[in-house]
């Protein structure tokens, strides 16, 4: 039984020590490992879905290698009214080679048929957290980068104030 028990805290122990780095909050990336490269934002449409949509695309690089992690409350779009909406879809619409991507329970995932402009529809297949317990991480390599789409459902006629994804993105729009 003590054999049993020590074997048991080991194992956690050790998961705890391994797993620990991969789990880092997005707030904790230094500033000069991981930039904005490029990005967009606007309206959305979304097929088959009701209400408004808006998106925001950006393309991360990082100069090492470097772990972001998006949890349940990261990703925050706000409305000129003040009204909050927190719950964002991640779509990876690109990578460098080596590029991993980690999710920790509770996730939904889900296929959107998304339409930018004038553009044709594309399919976004998303992940979005849905328990505080929950993150979604992608480990960028060294001198790597990721093409990420974040999504929220919004009322029709949304006009938006501010995006705030962890420490990456704190734009404010100016519409």
């Amino acid at each position: 039984m003590k054999n049993q028990m020590i074997t048991r805290m080991s194992i956690v122990f050790f998961g705890i020590l391994f797993c620990a780095p991969y789990f880092a909050n997005c707030s904790g990336v230094e500033a000069t490992s991981v930039k904005i490269v490029s990005s967009t934002h606007g309206p959305a449409t979304v097929r088959g879905e009701d209400g408004g949509w808006y998106y925001y695309n950006a393309r991360i690089a990082s100069d090492a290698g470097t772990t972001v992690v998006f949890k349940q409350d990261t990703c925050l779009l706000t409305a000129k009214d003040g009204k909050k909406y927190p719950k964002c879809w991640i779509n990876i619409a690109g990578a460098s080679a080596g590029l991993s991507m980690q999710q920790q329970a509770g996730i939904s995932m889900k296929t959107f048929g998304v339409e930018l402009g004038d553009s044709p529809p594309a399919q976004w297949n998303t992940s979005a957290v849905d328990t505080p317990e929950g993150s979604i991480a992608f480990v960028i390599p060294k001198g790597g980068y990721v093409v990420l789409d974040f999504l929220w459902q919004v009322p029709q006629g949304f006009a938006p104030s501010h995006i705030k994804i962890g420490s990456l993105v704190n734009l404010a729009i100016d519409k």
